[in-house]
């Protein structure tokens, strides 16, 4: 499954101690904060999970030393120790950093999923986040700039090459790469296949319409028989999905079989479904406004709207607000604004002059991974790789053995609208880098430098663009 990252800003330090011999919270206000958030999800520290805090503190004050002495020489300014959260957060399948807007001391925290740090991967993990939050990510998120650098995929270039981390899209290229990139958002990953009328994937969370539709049931009355009805197909159509795509290789199979069984459930998914969204339009609303308008108030753009007032880029744009705000059922407004999407993303490529099959880009994920293993290279030069391949199962595994050795190809990298790419191609790609950086003398440098011009803050002393 996908693995979610939830990253952090930077702040003051917080209120804490050395309890034993791990960092926690001395701040009763804090404390609360996070039982009150995540209930019996926050596990304190005691007898049972004494031992996890200590071995995530030594971890954190480790690779904190690590990141320093690497990144020291190009910051004004380090931040500080982060702090360690530990818990059962559902959704949450790894070690991610929780933000709380407006909240100061609960910004630099690290959120660790207790079943994750079992799996034995939890270092490798924690090198990730914590590259996220030296990098200040968070920041740029706020901005949506959650791709750094788009170029044309070549095999035979090195992960330390200009062509990768130097952008040479022309502006206008990029404008209409993300422009396409954001209606396939909307869509979600079955933009892939036009039978299809509603959105689903097989993402734990997903963004756009998928998001909407699944936190609509997810948030919807447990004792409605139609609403637990619905959710029930749901999760029937989940697990057909899965039984034609692999998450380890982002790879679909048309089966045509099975994409007539999901057909036929999407078919009785709806009328239970219709029911239990009946007269939720408010709380659908509201929903739309988290996922596509950062949470503006949706009663605003609804007066601009009956004013003329808002300037649209193109008919499918003014087409979704009169959708948006048309008296109808919600589950039938996202089957028309689902079905708008996909005529607004076949008509944006078939203007377009981009080769999307080559077409790669550099996250903040992707900095992420790199960074991480330059860390983790002098520990052991496995860990990384090590830990992707972990999130294969067997059959993935033979899969993406196959391609990245036997074959020597590159591995499907994922959907355009993820940041994050597929576990085979993040291993392929880190054994690829665990190979640069013995062979090749300033390719760390290099990289260390390109992710940071990247990333440009005042916190850098010297590599502003």
């Amino acid at each position: 499954m996908k693995i979610l990252f939830v990253l952090l800003f930077f702040s003051k330090l917080l209120a804490s101690e050395l309890v034993g011999s791990y960092i926690y919270f001395n701040d009763d206000e804090i404390k609360q904060y996070f039982k009150n958030n995540f209930g019996n999800d926050y596990l304190e520290p005691s007898n049972e999970n004494e031992f996890i805090y200590k071995e995530l503190e030594k971890y954190t004050l480790e690779l904190y030393d690590r990141y320093s002495e690497l990144l020291g020489p190009y910051f004004d300014m380090l931040p500080q120790i982060p702090h360690i959260a530990l818990g059962h957060f559902n959704g949450v399948n790894g070690i991610g950093v929780s933000v709380f807007e407006g909240i100061n001391y609960t910004q630099n925290i690290i959120r660790v999923d207790k079943e994750s740090f079992e799996t034995g991967h939890s270092y490798a993990i924690l090198a990730h986040e914590m590259a996220h939050y030296f990098l200040n990510h968070p920041s740029q998120i706020q901005r949506s700039l959650l791709i750094h650098s788009i170029y044309e995929f070549e095999h035979s270039l090195p992960i330390a090459s200009s062509h990768i981390w130097e952008n040479d899209y022309t502006p206008q290229n990029t404008e209409e790469f993300i422009s396409i990139n954001r209606t396939i958002e909307k869509i979600g990953l079955f933009y892939l296949f036009p039978e299809f009328v509603l959105p689903f994937d097989f993402y734990i969370s997903s963004n756009g319409l998928t998001g909407v539709m699944q936190t609509f049931l997810e948030e919807s009355d447990p004792s409605n028989q139609n609403c637990k009805e619905a959710i029930e197909i749901s999760d029937q159509i989940g697990d057909e999905i899965l039984s034609i795509c692999s998450a380890g290789l982002q790879v679909c199979i048309h089966d045509k079989d099975t994409l007539i069984n999901i057909t036929e459930l999407i078919n009785n998914f709806e009328t239970p479904a219709g029911e239990c969204f009946k007269n939720k339009n408010q709380e659908f609303l509201k929903l739309v406004s988290f996922y596509f308008f950062d949470d503006a108030n949706l009663d605003d753009l609804k007066k601009k709207y009956n004013q003329g007032s808002i300037e649209y880029k193109n008919s499918f744009e003014a087409q979704f607000f009169a959708i948006l705000y048309a008296e109808k059922n919600p589950l039938e407004i996202i089957k028309d604004l689902f079905k708008n999407a996909k005529a607004e993303l076949e008509w944006k490529l078939s203007k377009t002059n981009l080769n999307f099959a080559n077409i790669r880009t550099i996250t903040m994920e992707d900095e992420a991974d790199i960074l991480a293993q330059i860390i983790l290279e002098n520990k052991n030069p496995q860990i990384s790789a090590e830990y992707f391949w972990f999130y294969l199962n067997d059959y993935e595994k033979q899969q993406c053995r196959q391609i990245v050795d036997d074959q020597e190809l590159e591995p499907v990298p994922g959907l355009i609208i993820d940041p994050h790419r597929s576990p085979c191609y993040r291993y392929w790609r880190s054994l690829k880098l665990s190979r640069e950086l013995k062979e090749t003398k300033d390719s760390k440098k290099y990289l260390i430098e390109n992710i940071l011009k990247l990333n440009k803050f005042s916190i850098y002393k010297s590599l502003q663009a």
